[in-house]
Protein backbone atom coordinates (compact mmCIF):
# COMPACT_ATOMS: atom_id res chain seq x y z
CA UNK A 1 0.00 0.00 0.00
CA UNK A 2 2.06 2.52 -1.13
CA UNK A 3 0.00 5.57 0.54
CA UNK A 4 0.87 4.19 3.98
CA UNK A 5 3.71 5.28 5.30
CA UNK A 6 5.49 2.73 7.35
CA UNK A 7 8.81 2.34 9.19
CA UNK A 8 10.77 -1.04 10.83
CA UNK A 9 12.36 -0.48 14.01
CA UNK A 10 14.69 -3.73 15.23
CA UNK A 11 17.88 -3.95 16.37
CA UNK A 12 20.84 -4.89 14.22
CA UNK A 13 19.89 -2.52 11.58
CA UNK A 14 21.09 1.29 11.69
CA UNK A 15 19.96 3.75 13.85
CA UNK A 16 20.77 6.40 10.90
CA UNK A 17 17.98 4.97 8.71
CA UNK A 18 15.35 4.56 11.51
CA UNK A 19 15.90 8.12 12.41
CA UNK A 20 15.34 9.21 8.94
CA UNK A 21 12.25 7.21 8.68
CA UNK A 22 10.95 8.84 12.18
CA UNK A 23 11.65 12.32 10.79
CA UNK A 24 8.75 11.77 8.47
CA UNK A 25 5.01 11.32 9.07
CA UNK A 26 4.05 7.53 9.85
CA UNK A 27 1.03 5.79 9.98
CA UNK A 28 2.61 2.49 11.37
CA UNK A 29 5.66 1.50 13.33
CA UNK A 30 6.64 -2.49 13.63
CA UNK A 31 9.51 -2.35 16.19
CA UNK A 32 10.79 -4.98 18.80
CA UNK A 33 10.56 -3.71 22.42
CA UNK A 34 14.30 -3.19 23.08
CA UNK A 35 14.88 -0.90 19.63
CA UNK A 36 11.62 1.08 20.17
CA UNK A 37 12.69 2.00 24.07
CA UNK A 38 16.49 3.34 22.36
CA UNK A 39 14.27 5.77 20.47
CA UNK A 40 11.97 6.59 23.16
CA UNK A 41 15.31 7.49 25.71
CA UNK A 42 16.28 9.27 22.43
CA UNK A 43 13.19 11.80 21.53
CA UNK A 44 12.48 10.27 18.69
CA UNK A 45 9.06 8.73 18.99
CA UNK A 46 5.81 10.68 19.95
CA UNK A 47 3.00 8.45 21.23
CA UNK A 48 0.70 11.90 21.74
CA UNK A 49 -1.34 11.04 18.62
CA UNK A 50 -1.66 7.24 18.73
CA UNK A 51 -4.46 5.26 18.14
CA UNK A 52 -4.22 1.47 18.19
CA UNK A 53 -1.33 -0.59 20.07
CA UNK A 54 -0.86 -3.94 19.01
CA UNK A 55 1.41 -6.94 20.57
CA UNK A 56 2.16 -9.55 18.57
CA UNK A 57 3.32 -13.11 19.88
CA UNK A 58 2.42 -11.84 23.32
CA UNK A 59 3.22 -15.09 24.80
CA UNK A 60 6.75 -15.09 23.04
CA UNK A 61 7.57 -12.18 24.53
CA UNK A 62 6.75 -12.54 27.81
CA UNK A 63 8.72 -15.76 27.38
CA UNK A 64 11.85 -13.65 26.49
CA UNK A 65 11.66 -11.42 29.51
CA UNK A 66 9.99 -8.34 28.07
CA UNK A 67 7.07 -7.68 30.36
CA UNK A 68 9.02 -4.82 32.14
CA UNK A 69 9.47 -3.40 28.78
CA UNK A 70 5.92 -4.02 27.43
CA UNK A 71 5.17 -2.16 30.64
CA UNK A 72 7.00 0.63 30.23
CA UNK A 73 5.87 1.01 26.27
CA UNK A 74 2.43 1.00 27.51
CA UNK A 75 2.48 3.53 30.11
CA UNK A 76 4.03 5.90 27.38
CA UNK A 77 0.89 5.28 25.21
CA UNK A 78 -2.40 7.13 25.92
CA UNK A 79 -5.13 5.67 27.64
CA UNK A 80 -7.54 6.31 25.14
CA UNK A 81 -5.76 3.91 22.63
CA UNK A 82 -7.09 0.68 21.61
CA UNK A 83 -5.10 -2.13 22.61
CA UNK A 84 -5.16 -5.93 20.27
CA UNK A 85 -3.28 -8.15 22.18
CA UNK A 86 -2.47 -11.43 19.64
CA UNK A 87 -1.04 -14.73 21.51
CA UNK A 88 -0.95 -18.80 20.91
CA UNK A 89 -2.23 -18.79 24.63
CA UNK A 90 -4.51 -16.25 26.63
CA UNK A 91 -3.88 -17.82 30.04
CA UNK A 92 -1.62 -17.48 33.49
CA UNK A 93 0.82 -14.59 32.79
CA UNK A 94 -0.45 -13.40 29.50
CA UNK A 95 -4.04 -13.79 30.50
CA UNK A 96 -3.04 -11.46 33.45
CA UNK A 97 -1.05 -8.55 31.67
CA UNK A 98 -4.18 -8.85 29.24
CA UNK A 99 -6.32 -7.71 31.92
CA UNK A 100 -4.32 -5.08 33.02
CA UNK A 101 -3.74 -3.32 29.70
CA UNK A 102 -7.32 -3.46 28.40
CA UNK A 103 -10.48 -1.85 29.64
CA UNK A 104 -13.22 -3.92 28.18
CA UNK A 105 -12.03 -6.05 25.62
CA UNK A 106 -13.06 -8.70 23.78
CA UNK A 107 -11.70 -12.37 23.62
CA UNK A 108 -11.75 -13.75 20.19
CA UNK A 109 -10.49 -17.47 19.32
CA UNK A 110 -10.01 -18.88 16.44
CA UNK A 111 -10.94 -22.64 16.08
CA UNK A 112 -7.82 -25.17 15.26
CA UNK A 113 -8.49 -26.41 11.89
CA UNK A 114 -8.00 -30.08 11.58
CA UNK A 115 -6.01 -30.92 8.37
CA UNK A 116 -6.51 -35.17 8.90
CA UNK A 117 -3.12 -35.34 10.68
CA UNK A 118 -0.81 -34.60 7.53
CA UNK A 119 2.22 -33.93 9.50
CA UNK A 120 4.23 -37.60 9.68
CA UNK A 121 6.22 -37.21 12.58
CA UNK A 122 9.45 -39.88 13.74
CA UNK A 123 11.33 -40.40 16.72
CA UNK A 124 14.66 -41.14 16.75
CA UNK A 125 16.62 -42.14 19.48
CA UNK A 126 20.76 -41.27 19.44
CA UNK A 127 23.38 -42.70 21.89
CA UNK A 128 25.93 -39.37 21.85
CA UNK A 129 26.48 -37.22 19.09
CA UNK A 130 28.67 -39.35 16.82
CA UNK A 131 25.74 -41.59 16.78
CA UNK A 132 22.80 -38.28 16.15
CA UNK A 133 25.31 -36.85 13.40
CA UNK A 134 24.76 -40.07 11.50
CA UNK A 135 20.79 -40.05 11.90
CA UNK A 136 20.83 -36.51 10.69
CA UNK A 137 22.72 -37.74 7.57
CA UNK A 138 20.37 -40.77 6.94
CA UNK A 139 17.19 -38.45 7.26
CA UNK A 140 18.86 -35.84 4.61
CA UNK A 141 20.11 -38.62 2.41
CA UNK A 142 16.91 -41.17 2.36
CA UNK A 143 14.16 -38.05 3.14
CA UNK A 144 14.26 -36.81 -0.89
CA UNK A 145 12.80 -33.15 1.03
CA UNK A 146 12.58 -29.78 -1.23
CA UNK A 147 13.93 -27.94 1.56
CA UNK A 148 14.54 -28.33 4.98
CA UNK A 149 14.45 -26.44 8.53
CA UNK A 150 16.83 -28.04 11.32
CA UNK A 151 16.45 -26.38 14.71
CA UNK A 152 19.25 -26.12 17.79
CA UNK A 153 19.67 -25.25 21.07
CA UNK A 154 22.26 -22.55 20.72
CA UNK A 155 23.71 -20.00 18.67
CA UNK A 156 27.33 -21.90 17.53
CA UNK A 157 25.66 -24.99 17.59
CA UNK A 158 23.77 -23.46 14.60
CA UNK A 159 26.59 -22.16 13.05
CA UNK A 160 28.80 -25.75 13.67
CA UNK A 161 26.05 -27.53 12.14
CA UNK A 162 25.52 -25.32 9.40
CA UNK A 163 29.18 -25.11 8.33
CA UNK A 164 29.74 -29.04 8.45
CA UNK A 165 25.92 -29.48 6.18
CA UNK A 166 28.45 -27.13 3.67
CA UNK A 167 31.52 -29.04 3.65
CA UNK A 168 29.21 -32.01 2.85
CA UNK A 169 28.04 -30.82 -0.41
CA UNK A 170 24.20 -29.35 1.00
CA UNK A 171 23.43 -25.57 0.26
CA UNK A 172 22.93 -24.79 4.14
CA UNK A 173 22.78 -21.91 6.27
CA UNK A 174 22.61 -20.37 9.74
CA UNK A 175 19.87 -18.00 11.63
CA UNK A 176 20.26 -16.91 15.01
CA UNK A 177 19.69 -13.85 17.06
CA UNK A 178 23.23 -12.62 17.26
CA UNK A 179 23.17 -12.18 13.15
CA UNK A 180 22.97 -8.66 11.83
CA UNK A 181 19.43 -7.68 11.16
CA UNK A 182 21.09 -7.57 7.15
CA UNK A 183 22.52 -10.88 7.29
CA UNK A 184 19.08 -12.52 8.80
CA UNK A 185 16.91 -10.95 5.88
CA UNK A 186 19.40 -11.87 3.30
CA UNK A 187 19.34 -15.62 4.61
CA UNK A 188 15.60 -15.52 5.05
CA UNK A 189 15.30 -14.24 0.91
CA UNK A 190 17.56 -16.94 -0.12
CA UNK A 191 16.01 -19.52 1.73
CA UNK A 192 12.45 -18.18 -0.47
CA UNK A 193 13.92 -18.29 -3.51
CA UNK A 194 15.86 -21.44 -3.31
CA UNK A 195 19.22 -20.34 -3.00
CA UNK A 196 19.09 -22.37 0.01
CA UNK A 197 17.64 -25.53 1.19
CA UNK A 198 18.74 -26.35 4.36
CA UNK A 199 18.17 -23.80 6.98
CA UNK A 200 20.18 -24.29 10.68
CA UNK A 201 17.87 -22.29 13.10
CA UNK A 202 17.62 -21.40 16.80
CA UNK A 203 14.42 -21.17 17.84
CA UNK A 204 14.53 -17.22 16.73
CA UNK A 205 12.92 -19.03 13.12
CA UNK A 206 10.57 -21.11 15.10
CA UNK A 207 7.85 -18.65 14.67
CA UNK A 208 7.28 -15.97 11.71
CA UNK A 209 8.48 -18.04 8.63
CA UNK A 210 5.91 -18.96 6.08
CA UNK A 211 8.01 -20.61 3.38
CA UNK A 212 5.54 -23.20 1.06
CA UNK A 213 8.31 -25.24 -0.16
CA UNK A 214 9.71 -26.25 3.24
CA UNK A 215 8.84 -29.90 3.13
CA UNK A 216 10.76 -31.57 6.51
CA UNK A 217 11.62 -29.76 9.77
CA UNK A 218 14.51 -31.32 11.92
CA UNK A 219 14.21 -30.88 15.86
CA UNK A 220 18.35 -31.23 15.70
CA UNK A 221 17.93 -30.48 19.87
CA UNK A 222 15.11 -30.09 21.79
CA UNK A 223 13.47 -26.79 22.46
CA UNK A 224 13.84 -25.33 25.98
CA UNK A 225 10.10 -24.50 25.66
CA UNK A 226 7.57 -27.26 24.97
CA UNK A 227 5.61 -25.40 22.76
CA UNK A 228 8.39 -24.11 21.06
CA UNK A 229 8.22 -28.00 19.65
CA UNK A 230 5.05 -27.10 18.19
CA UNK A 231 5.67 -23.66 16.71
CA UNK A 232 8.44 -25.26 15.05
CA UNK A 233 7.06 -27.97 13.23
CA UNK A 234 4.16 -25.48 12.10
CA UNK A 235 6.65 -24.78 9.21
CA UNK A 236 5.20 -27.77 7.44
CA UNK A 237 2.05 -28.17 9.09
CA UNK A 238 0.50 -24.62 8.40
CA UNK A 239 1.28 -25.76 4.49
Amino acid sequence: MRWFRTVSLVGGSSFGFQTRALSRPIDLIVATPGRLMDHMRSGRVDFSRLEMLVLDEADRMLDMGFIEDIETIVKATPESRQTVLFSATLDGTVGRLAAKLTRDPQRIEIAREETGGSIEEHLLYADDMNHKNRLLDHILKEAGFDQAVIFTATKIGSEELADKLSDQGYSAACLHGDMPQSWRNRTLNDLRRGRIKILVATDVAARGIDVPTITHVVNFDLPKQAEDYVHRIGRTGRA
